[in-house]
């Protein structure tokens, strides 16, 4: 995939599934970071069928700059907001979505 692109992979149960997306030239790699966390948190609404009083979720990144820009609540760039809004909801709905930094320096 040429240009700007954004993945995500999920695992469950030991399996891996993934997805691919590509974005205009033009964004940028912090775009793709957030683009990729939303991605991840709406296919993560995919896993009602998990039982329990309680799901979890962990959304991993390596990019410190998004995490310090989602917990910044004067940011409000639109993908921050859709991260913002999908983590809400998922907290109402008793899904718990904790954002993990990994691979940092």
């Amino acid at each position: 995939m040429g240009g700007v692109g954004s993945g995500i992979a999920i695992f469950e149960n030991n399996q891996m599934s993934h997805q691919m997306y590509k974005l205009a030239d033009e964004c940028s790699n912090n775009q793709a970071e957030q683009l990729a966390i939303v991605k991840a948190l709406e296919k993560l609404k995919d896993f009602s069928h998990l039982q329990g009083p309680l799901r979890t979720a962990a959304v991993n990144t390596d990019s410190k700059i998004t995490l310090d820009a989602i917990a910044n609540p004067r940011n409000h760039q639109h993908l921050l907001e859709l991260i913002r809004d999908e983590v809400s909801t998922a907290r109402k709905g008793q899904l718990v979505y904790p954002l993990h930094l990994v691979g940092g320096p």
